[in-house]
């Protein structure tokens, strides 16, 4: 179910307290025309004032330890995530309610972020020296052991924040685990992922990562199609080969490219692809496959509905019509739509309802989209339903074309939820 609201941040307070001269930071949120607060609305909001505190823990550590991390670098954006986090568990949150506008406030004082920064530092320090001294045990006899604890030992000592390295330095920490990929090997014996999008492949090449001509066990790689789309997440078998020939061949046009990158997120416990060279590791030319998918254009049927049962919205031809569907499936999806009759890969239907809501008791009123998408043929079967709602206050117009552009996306998105999830 997905939630619209107009979320503001109220405002961002550094406070001089005068008897431990320390600066509070201070941010509020707050939702307007909210109606009832469930827990996925606060849950939203919570969520808007994390990303505020996360900006202002960037500006004090920029002002209070000279520390400017680059966001932009995967590494450096992950430690900034993993030192909120942290500072998370200090703060103090208070809910209160001001005119029609529900506030959120996350309040956290300069001493406890000290303490948060000196633990983050400490953790990443002691996880550090364990995989450096298990990396200098294994070195010289076992490449893929030596390997995993050099990644997590220059892993570690990446995400520390505003520490200066003596021994070992990251210099030396990047060297041992350069010197370790500049050992490894990549091979793969074709260029072509053949089969129908939504089922796995009927032809797939082996891919083999090696180090020193043996296999490589436990490498992380995630699949990426051209279009930048995180596809699925591998990891090297025993004797170093990845299962491709397991994965689901994605809805994308014939000649579509799928790349396989190396990814260290595992060894920072990271929810999002962690590039190496964030961490000044070279990969050499190879070390990232990319192969070519060979797929048909899939035929459907499709059964297009949007109607508002009450008939309290008045919703567009060109909405309504289900050309801006057809061209979508064509040019995104890789779905060509015949007549109905007519034999077809797939059966589309897609339903949507729209009707009006009232909040009476805070005189507001919403247009609610109801979506279900429904793909199936004899190798597939899948479906998924949106929610998608824009409040107002009563008496106040919405611009129905601009909504109905927002309700194109929202029925975008969920034609992709239907066929990528």
């Amino acid at each position: 179910m997905k939630f619209r609201h107009a979320v503001i941040v109220i405002g961002v307070i550094l406070l001089w307290t005068q008897l431990s001269f320390s600066r509070p930071v201070t941010v509020t949120t707050g939702i307007r025309h909210f109606g009832p607060v469930t827990k996925a609305i606060s849950d939203s909001v919570r969520a808007h004032a994390v990303a505020s505190l996360r900006q202002e823990i960037y500006i004090w550590l920029k002002e209070n330890v000279n520390v400017e991390l680059d966001t932009t670098n995967s590494v450096k954006n992950h430690s900034l995530n993993k030192f909120t986090e942290r500072c998370l568990a200090s703060v103090e949150e208070k809910t209160f309610t001001r005119g029609r506008t529900w506030n959120l406030s996350l309040t956290i004082n300069e001493r406890d972020i000290r303490d948060a920064l000196e633990a983050h530092n400490s953790h990443y320090g002691a996880l550090l020296a364990q995989n450096w001294e298990r990396y200098q045990a294994v070195s010289q006899v076992d490449p893929d052991a030596a390997l995993i604890n050099s990644i997590r030992a220059l892993s570690a000592a990446s995400l520390q924040i505003g520490v200066n390295h003596r021994q070992p330095t990251i210099a030396e920490l990047r060297r041992a685990a350069q010197g370790l990929f500049d050992r490894i090997q990549v091979k793969s014996d074709a260029m072509v992922i053949e089969g129908r999008p939504g089922s796995k492949p009927v032809k797939a090449p082996s891919a083999k990562f090696t180090i020193d001509g043996e296999p490589l066990t436990g490498l992380h790689v995630t699949a990426f199609v051209q279009n930048g789309r995180q596809l699925s997440q591998m990891t090297s078998f025993i004797d170093g080969t990845l299962g491709l020939h397991d994965h689901i061949i994605p809805f994308v046009h014939n000649g579509s490219m799928l790349t396989l990158a190396l990814d260290a997120r595992l060894y920072m416990d990271a929810p999002y692809f962690i590039r190496y060279r964030d961490m000044g590791i070279r990969l050499n030319r190879g070390q990232e496959l990319s192969f070519m998918y060979k797929v048909p254009t899939l035929t459907g049927t499709l059964n297009f509905r949007a109607v508002s049962p009450d008939n309290s919205i008045q919703i567009p031809q060109e909405f309504s019509a289900n050309s801006h569907v057809i061209r979508y499936l064509r040019d995104s999806c890789n779905i060509q739509i015949v007549p109905a009759g007519a034999k077809s890969d797939l059966a589309i239907d897609i339903n949507l309802e729209f009707s009006r809501r009232f909040y009476k008791d805070i005189e507001d009123e919403s247009i609610v989209m109801k979506g279900t998408a429904k793909f199936k043929g004899d190798w597939i079967a899948k479906s998924s339903d949106t929610v998608f709602e824009k409040r107002r206050e009563m008496g106040t117009s919405v611009e129905m074309g601009p909504y109905f552009h927002e309700a194109s996306g929202a029925l975008r998105a969920l034609i992709r939820s239907a066929i990528h999830e």
